[in-house]
């Protein structure tokens, strides 16, 4: 449910393409100014969009949580146009950064939680199918602590890497099974990094690190100015050996399937036939120029 403190509002930044290697090739900025309605807030903060302008601002309106009683922080959204959906393996990597404020984050006995025991979460999710919540995957990465409620304003910077094989980037970790030693969370058989990247449904920044469990906090929080930026990589993902769509392509993408290149997984579904026809279907189609 949305609730509107005031005037409230975001700003898009548009998306910038340079078709340059290692250049970005898209950019988008959200720092909740000059919004029409709710639809245009696109994050969720614990399923909460009240946006805030007070003396505590970073510059202007920041998406606001409510002090109440919280297991913890979660900014989130599943809105493909954030920039973070889909299959990002078009890209050669992606980076993500925001602010954050704790205004209030404290235990039962009233006492601070210690910073370094949330460290913020950044969260990829492939939730495969919706009528199935077992097929529920993601890939996870450790940043730094969450803010102390003496910080201020911090900003935060992650770079999501797309590798071209099934490695598991380095400070990367997955979910949706559990190793039998450790019992810590890990990937299920048959998934990678690179699977879980083609069919993003949801992502989540938050002070959840898989594996473990917390208790009730009193909990107020702040977010600001979520930027996006994609780098490199191709636009059209059945551009298979970067020089425009052509013939050549489906001899590079055949070359890799028969192979069992992970990169032949074009559905993210593993390796089959039917990435075959998954392949064919974007070639025939075309990208836009």
């Amino acid at each position: 449910m949305s609730k509107r403190t005031g005037r409230m509002g975001w700003m898009v930044g548009g998306a910038m393409a340079a078709m340059v290697a290692s250049a970005a090739s898209a950019q988008q900025v959200l720092s909740f100014e000059n919004c029409d309605n709710d639809g245009d807030v696109i994050w969720y903060m614990n399923g909460n969009q009240e946006l805030m302008d007070d003396w505590r601002s970073l510059d202007s309106w920041y998406l606001h949580l409510p002090p109440e009683a919280y297991w913890g922080v979660v900014l989130s959204t599943d809105n493909p146009s954030s920039g973070l959906l889909g299959d990002l393996t078009q890209h050669a990597s992606l980076r993500v950064s925001f602010d954050l404020r704790n205004f209030l984050f404290i235990n039962f006995f009233g006492d601070p939680i210690d910073p370094e025991s949330r460290p913020i979460i950044l969260e990829l999710h492939d939730e495969g199918d919706p009528e199935n919540w077992e097929d529920n995957v993601s890939v996870w990465f450790r940043g730094l602590p969450m803010p102390s409620m003496d910080d201020g304003w911090v900003h935060y910077e992650m770079t999501i890497p797309v590798p071209a094989g099934s490695e598991m980037p380095e400070g990367w970790s997955g979910t949706g099974d559990e190793d039998p030693v450790t019992f810590e969370p890990r990937l299920p058989a048959g998934r990678t990094f690179r699977s879980v990247l083609q069919n993003v449904t949801q992502v989540r920044i938050s002070t959840f690190e898989p594996g473990y469990f917390y208790t009730f906090s009193g909990i107020e929080f702040g977010a600001d100015n979520i930027k996006v930026e994609a780098f490199g990589g191709t636009t059209c993902p059945c551009d298979i050996d970067g020089g425009g769509l052509g013939v050549t392509d489906i001899f590079a993408y055949l070359t890799l399937w028969f192979a069992n290149d992970p990169r032949a997984d074009f559905n993210g579904g593993g390796i089959g036939v039917d990435d075959i026809f998954a392949f064919l279907t974007c070639w025939f189609a075309g990208c836009d120029a």
